[in-house]
Order: C-alpha cells, then sequence, then structure tokens
C-alpha cells in the first residue's frame, strides 16, 4: 500500500475525521472544515480505487 494513503488516513484520523467507503467513493465525516487540498488529494489517492480498497481492508481487519 502506498506510503501516502497511510499518511493522508493517518492525517485524517488526527484530525479527528472519520473515512469510510459508501459505493467506491471516500466519504469523510466531518467534512465541515475540510480543506480543498485535502479534498483533492483524497480524490486523487482514490483515482484507481486505492483509498477506498485500503479503508475498506482496515475496516475488516479491526472488525476480526
Amino acid at each position: 500500500m502506498s506510503n501516502k494513503i497511510v499518511a493522508f488516513v493517518k492525517r485524517m484520523e488526527e484530525q479527528g475525521r472519520t473515512l469510510e467507503v459508501n459505493g467506491n467513493f471516500v466519504v469523510v465525516t466531518p467534512a465541515a472544515g475540510l480543506s480543498i487540498t485535502d479534498m483533492m488529494e483524497m480524490q486523487n489517492l482514490n483515482k484507481k480505487g486505492e483509498l477506498a480498497d485500503y479503508i475498506t481492508k482496515s475496516h475488516k481487519g479491526a472488525a476480526q
């Protein structure tokens, strides 16, 4: 998995944000105050569905 994805997820968690997958879309909550830079980075990281895959796998691992 890309270090950029891991760093992005960690940064969002540090800001108190939750990342979830809805279909192949990544949803950030709370979205209020999310910078345009973070939105663009999230879109770029999920271009091929890699961010969504990482989040899905990490949620499955936590559920076990």
